[in-house]
């Protein structure tokens, strides 16, 4: 497998995740054509993780936690507790990271989430006049842009998957 595939791969998540992210921010949508899209990179990066015999065995983890989560997260929508387009985009974060990243992604968007909560609920940041604009604009609707933490964990996670590439091809 050609190694400028395998940073093709996630380069292009990566753009595609950074559209998505300021979409959800802007005006609260995912797009399907976006998950789609990122859909088929995630299945691009599981069949490169499938050409890894050390990662083969566990490549099958990835497309079964998407599964999982969707699941799972198919009732919080149904109790109104999530957008669907939210959970369309976790179920497809597995397939897109890998396996081997996915309790790394995990971590950073709890992280991300409490923060992004913290900023709408919380009182630390009222004297920053955009983050003002923001707080007023989403924490009064009660609506918690989810798309924008998980596309920044995600993000954050591709680029450190590049940069071993890169370390282990150097």
């Amino acid at each position: 497998m050609s190694p400028i595939f395998a940073i093709l791969v996630p380069i292009a998540a990566i753009a595609l995740l950074i559209r998505i992210g300021l979409r959800d921010l802007k005006i609260q949508k995912i797009a399907n054509n976006d998950v789609l899209a990122l859909g088929l990179l995630g299945i691009a990066n599981t069949y490169l993780f499938f050409q890894q015999p050390d990662l083969a065995a566990a490549a099958w983890f990835g497309p079964a936690a998407g599964l999982a989560l969707f699941v799972v997260l198919f009732a919080a929508w149904m109790a109104g507790l999530i957008g669907a387009g939210d959970i369309k985009l976790l179920a497809i974060i597995p397939l897109v990271v890998g396996a081997h990243y996915l309790m790394l992604f995990g971590l950073l968007f709890l992280v991300l989430v409490a923060v992004n909560v913290f900023v709408l609920k919380g009182t630390i940041l009222d004297g920053i006049s955009q983050i003002q604009r923001y707080v007023e604009f989403f924490g009064g609707r009660g609506i918690i842009p989810f798309g924008v933490p998980i596309s920044a964990a995600a993000i954050v996670v591709l680029v450190m998957q590049i940069s071993t590439m890169l370390m282990i091809s150097l």
